[in-house]
């Protein structure tokens, strides 16, 4: 029987990632809310992505990616962005960027609210089109979970001001996923713990922290899990905590988890599950070369009994 789920609209950049890896270069369509929305697209939620790019060589590949996964995309023109990465011998990835983002808040069709809005990392912080983000989860209607990955690239932002805009953005998100290295750039000197609870006690419903290999933490303001990473050999990790953020959210959607994260009833069977689903889902992105989310059947592979 095939699931029908309630639409959900991404907010953020589509770009080329230019991977140095030895003596090749390869081009692959990436951007963390890209793959965020390509990664739902995959397990069959119907995504909107709001992004910019031109209508270019880099453009057209990155219009052929969204093509290939049947999303509907909503783009403003403009240059299309490159982040270059160099990959490193633990597999992990040295970025440097090449962006514009000056994208307007997408307008929101009338009829059903989507079920989930998601913004984060260039596209929720580089100015303008990081005020359209906020002006987006403003707009949204109350039934709309508001979902947020800050996906920090500390090579284009000053702390202070991204602080400034993290706390705008989070003050109006239901769930929040980061990584370690986000968390100690955004508050250094606080362990994952005193993350977890500034964000719980300043509204948040879920939050999470991603440790790499070391697993995670899911938390809801009353009680948090901590969740293994699955053993597989890393290829790379581009695109690992996208796929994390990608399960989490497709998990959500099952049921009336969305209902319970609304109403913060967040408890720790809920967490286990929707922790779990994220590390299978991440877990697979990272056997395998670039930014490339699982589809339903090899997420439902890799998960043992958490959706």
């Amino acid at each position: 029987m095939t699931t029908s789920y309630r639409p959900v609209i991404v907010f953020g950049e589509a770009l080329i990632d230019a991977v140095a890896d030895g003596s090749e270069t390869r081009l692959t369509p990436g951007g963390s809310p890209m793959n965020v929305a390509v990664g739902l697209a995959r397990l069959g939620v119907p995504v909107t992505l709001a992004t910019q790019f031109g209508d270019d060589e880099h453009g057209r590949l990155i219009a052929e990616h969204l093509a290939h996964d049947g999303l509907t995309v909503d783009r403003a023109d403009g240059p299309t962005s490159v982040a270059r990465a160099e990959l490193q011998a633990d597999g992990s990835a040295r970025y440097d960027f090449d962006i514009v983002w000056d994208r307007e808040s997408p307008v929101l069709p009338a009829g059903v609210a989507p079920a989930v809005a998601h913004t984060g990392s260039l596209g929720a912080f580089l100015q303008p089109g990081g005020h359209a983000a906020v002006q987006l989860f403003r707009q949204l209607p109350a039934a709309t979970v508001r979902s947020f990955d800050p996906n920090i690239r500390p090579a284009l932002l000053e702390q202070a001001d991204a602080l400034q805009q993290f706390d705008r953005i989070v003050e109006r998100t239901h769930v929040v996923k980061l990584s370690d290295e986000d968390a100690d750039w955004l508050y250094p000197n606080v362990d994952p713990d005193g993350v977890l609870d500034r964000l719980l006690d300043g509204g948040v419903r879920l939050a999470a922290i991603t440790r790499g290999a070391a697993g995670s933490i899911v938390a809801g303001r009353d009680t948090r899990v901590q969740v293994t990473a699955p053993a597989v050999t890393v290829v790379d990790t581009i695109g690992a905590g996208d796929a994390y953020m990608s399960g989490l959210l497709f998990a959500l959607l099952q049921g009336g988890d969305l209902q319970r994260i609304q109403q913060s009833a967040v408890d720790t069977t809920l967490l286990t599950r929707v922790g779990g689903a994220a590390a299978a889902s991440a877990s697979v992105a990272v056997s395998r070369a670039g930014a490339n989310p699982p589809s339903r059947v090899e997420l439902s592979a890799a998960t043992t009994g958490a959706l």
